[in-house]
């Protein structure tokens, strides 16, 4: 009976296994009908059950702790460059505030240096990118932290300070709210920063990290993701590459020992023999002498060949630079042979930041309302521009002052630029000597005289000394 039973579960078996394996033909019309898209060919295992992107999958990533992300900052230069680069750079130039009122310029201008305000945009830029998200907690004399902030409601010399917090000191204190009509849409209203108690979401002004999808979004408490989230594992494998070929080259020479009857010492007296090696080896540090049997040999094999590792280590960082994205000759600090200078790849990455300067004006819009009723009682919607991060160079600078000139000159012909204006401008710029403040005020007139005439003429060529 057990064996009709054996018999009988093999026959199963045959006809299980006959039935699932398919054949060629089976198994391409099978795969035709399940992916009706994409490039097959399953002779050469493309498309087909043998494919290894067959069943290959996004998996989805997995929360990076603050702690982690702190020490890959900490521990990769390459990380700090990429979090700290351009966040710097979106300030480095920083704005220059206008107005008619030229005091109030003059104080609104001195107020961003008081206050800090730079760094603080700096400090709350680098974290957002870093962390994925943080705030300018707006700290006022005797508020409720509890109460919504109505800012046109700031009183003159009301505020204290923006203390800029980042996404792991802020917890949510409330439900998310998913009206899309309130301004807090996709955000908790209220959140708990170190333990402060209930903070309303007014009184913060938000820098969200890498934007998100609206899903991840709201699982983040409206934040975005860190910046170094999607390349930590190239990170990684750079770091492995770097400190391989370090390691190759601190093992550059390979030094063998062929010692007599070596697998009969190691059988009968291993710790004899490891005893004279180790006092080989002591002889060889104090005296810089080898010492060894006369029927033993040394042979020195040494290690060639470090370009390719290099070539590899170069094309981690490039695919780095890139994904940032930044040039590498700003990601590592100078250029590279093979790779150019990097002039048309710095100019892209200063229009990226401007990019970003643009990004950050609405928030920057908030900042700046709170500045002025602080600092005049009133919200004058003071006008700024970004100054230029390109540095042009001594032809570039000519070339720039040339074509400012011509251009001053046909406005000045044409009537449409006062020479006040245009003497204005000329001071604004600096770069003449002897251009003083009072020479511009003698251009009020109309008119000129023969001799102002001349001695503007020769200012706007740049040719007047002290």
């Amino acid at each position: 009976m057990a064996i009709l039973d054996r018999l009988k579960r093999k026959k199963e078996k045959s006809a299980f296994t006959k039935n699932w394996k398919l054949s060629a033909s089976e198994a391409q019309q099978k795969y035709a009908q399940t992916n009706s898209y994409g490039l097959v060919n399953p002779s050469l295992g493309i498309g087909g059950d043998s494919d290894v992107l067959a069943t290959s999958y996004n998996q989805h990533p997995g929360f990076v702790s603050f702690d982690v992300l702190d020490r890959i900052y900490r521990t990769n230069v390459f990380a700090q460059k990429i979090i700290n680069a351009p966040a710097e750079d979106m300030v480095r130039k920083w704005r220059e505030f206008t107005c008619d009122d030229v005091e109030k310029a003059e104080k609104r201008q001195k107020a961003e240096v008081g206050y800090q305000i730079k760094d603080k945009v700096k400090d709350a830029v680098r974290y957002a990118d870093l962390y994925g998200g943080s705030a300018l907690l707006i700290v006022l004399q005797d508020q409720d932290w509890m109460e919504p902030l109505d800012i046109s409601k700031i009183r003159q010399g009301e505020l204290v300070k923006l203390q800029p917090v980042f996404l792991g000191e802020m917890f949510s204190a409330g439900p998310i709210n998913y009206n899309p009509s309130s301004p807090y849409f996709e955000t908790p209203e209220y959140y708990n920063i170190n333990n402060m108690g209930n903070i309303h979401r007014s009184r913060l002004i938000i820098f969200e990290g890498i934007p998100l999808s609206l899903y991840s979004k709201i699982t983040q408490m409206g934040f975005g993701d860190s910046r170094l989230t999607s390349c930590i594992d190239i990170l990684n494998s750079a770091q492995i590459v770097w400190k391989n070929i370090v390691n190759l080259l601190v093992r550059a020479n390979i030094d063998v020992i062929g010692i007599k009857d070596f697998q009969e010492v190691i059988a009968n007296d291993s710790e004899a023999l490891f005893n004279a090696l180790s006092c080989a080896q002591t002889i060889q540090g104090t005296y810089g002498k080898t010492v060894m049997d006369a029927e033993d040999n040394f042979t020195r094999h040494e290690i060639s060949g470090f370009s390719g590792m290099v070539d590899v280590l170069m094309g981690f960082l490039q695919l780095i630079a890139s994904i940032v994205p930044m040039p590498l000759t700003k990601l590592i600090g100078t250029s590279v042979d093979g790779f150019g200078t990097g002039e048309t790849e710095l100019v892209q990455y200063y229009d990226d930041i401007a990019a970003k300067q643009n990004k950050i004006m609405p928030t920057l819009k908030i900042i700046d309302e709170i500045m002025e009723r602080h600092l005049f009682g009133e919200y004058i919607g003071m006008e700024y521009d970004w100054l230029s991060l390109h540095e042009p160079n001594a032809s570039e600078k000519a070339d720039l002052e040339f074509k400012q000139m011509e251009t001053m000159k046909g406005y000045l012909e044409m009537g449409i630029m006062s020479p006040e204006i245009a003497g204005r401008h000329v001071r604004k710029m600096g770069v003449y000597d002897g251009y003083t403040d009072e020479f511009v005020a003698q251009l009020s007139g109309e008119t000129l005289s023969p001799e102002e005439q001349a001695e503007l003429d020769e200012i706007m060529k740049g040719t007047l000394s002290d």
